[in-house]
């Protein structure tokens, strides 16, 4: 799964929360595999997720980012 970040504020609105954190229950019950890949734009910081994403990947949405997203996306497909 992959979330996009542009505020902090909007990954704990409460559909996006749903949504994410229905996959890391689903992940950590064993009923899903795969990864979570949170994508920060602007000026959102790690330090501002909830703690739940930040146990996985998170990138920054610049040229080292793209391209690390890019490798996780090909070795899954």
């Amino acid at each position: 799964m992959i979330v996009v970040l542009s505020s902090a504020e909007n990954v704990r609105a409460g559909w996006v929360e749903s949504e994410w954190g229905a996959f890391v229950n689903e992940k950590r019950s064993g009923r899903k595999q795969g990864n979570v890949v949170s994508v920060l734009f602007g000026e959102v910081s790690i330090e501002e997720l909830p703690l739940a994403l930040r146990q996985y990947a998170v990138v920054k949405w610049d040229k080292q980012g793209r391209d690390h997203i890019l490798s996780l996306l090909l070795v899954v497909g």
